[in-house]
């Protein structure tokens, strides 16, 4: 593990690599199984409901540290009566839940929402957007065609330090589906990309944007790449939501999402 953790956080500046052990063809086979296409269910949560889930939240979090954001760490057992029945549908009979609650003034780049741990990768991500502030309450997040099997954490989404046509040899080698002649359009540069390095959009196409408010719930499969959509775009100062993931052992008896 400490191999593992050593490629992730100190790679080198000329060429970005990650250990095979997470391209393992059972790990692949569990990410394809639980392959949930981005969906947006709208109203999932009561106003009612969202104040409880705050009030909660705040008041059983510790905060992790992470550059641009703040992040706590939410005592689940607090929340889990009110949040777990609305995850049923894509609950499999073993794996558990792995939250987050996430408060930020920031969108982020694009990246995939894996565990560093090997054999224990998360399968589906749910955002539960609790509160927002600015303009008005609505937020995005806008997916891409392509997958990518690396974990959440890894540099190949972050600029790099050496050499850019290395990097991208390197980030391009695990994405599936990859476009190098592919060109972001205009106009989502200008709008939900705008806060996106152009170099980072390299060889990604845009599969879809769901724009979402408090109340609703978004579900997708981890190994997808997507970004926040630009905050300044949608008038917001800052947002609330948590970050639920499933995450299941590679060797654990598995079902089907919905199977119960």
């Amino acid at each position: 593990m400490k191999r593992i953790l050593s490629h992730i956080f100190n790679p080198s500046p000329s060429r970005v690599e990650i250990p095979p052990e997470f391209f393992s063809e059972k790990r692949r086979r569990i990410i394809d199984k639980y392959d949930i296409p981005p969906t947006k269910l709208e109203k999932v949560f009561s106003d009612k409901e969202l104040e409880e889930i705050k009030k909660l939240a705040l008041e059983n979090s510790t905060q992790t540290i992470r550059p641009g954001s703040k992040n706590f760490c939410v005592d689940w057992s607090h929340l889990k009566p009110i949040v777990l029945p609305k995850f049923k549908p894509w609950m499999p009979k073993t794996g558990r839940v792995n939250e987050q609650l996430n408060v930020t003034t920031n969108a982020f780049r694009p990246h995939t929402d894996m565990a560093v741990d090997p054999g224990q990768p998360n399968v589906i991500q749910f955002i539960v957007p609790v509160d927002a502030w600015g303009k008005d309450r609505q937020a995005s997040i806008v997916f891409f065609k392509q997958r990518f099997l690396g974990s959440r954490l890894s540099p190949l989404f972050q600029r790099p330090e050496g050499s850019v046509e290395r990097w991208l040899e390197s980030r391009n080698r695990y994405i599936e589906g990859y476009e190098p002649n592919h060109k972001i359009d205009e106009s989502l540069l200008k709008g939900p990309l705008a806060h996106v390095e152009p170099l980072l959009l390299s060889g990604l196409s845009v599969s879809e944007i769901l724009t979402y408010e408090p109340g609703d719930l978004i579900v997708f499969g981890t190994s997808r790449v997507h970004c926040s959509g630009d905050m300044m775009f949608h008038g917001l100062f800052a947002k609330l939501f948590l970050l639920p993931r499933i995450q299941i052992g590679l060797d654990e008896p598995q079902s089907r999402p919905g199977s119960e």
